[in-house]
């Protein structure tokens, strides 16, 4: 388990938070939907979707490459 220090964010975070993802079929696609609960209220939220970002397009550049 890694503080939210570690990156960045102020130790207000708890060590445990709730995430859920899902993948739906829509039309031969899919949809991807990541809900991330339990962040304490506070400028450190932006940072947190900042980080979800920058994963999810490292995520997408990767796929890419593969088909």
């Amino acid at each position: 388990m890694v503080p939210a220090t570690y990156y960045g964010l102020s130790g207000d975070y708890p060590l445990e938070l709730l995430l859920t993802v899902t993948f739906d079929d829509q039309d031969g696609k899919t949809k991807f939907t990541l809900h991330h609960l339990g962040h304490p209220p506070g400028p450190d939220i932006q940072m947190a979707r900042e980080g979800w970002s920058q994963s999810l397009d490292k995520l997408a550049e990767l796929l890419a490459g593969i088909s």
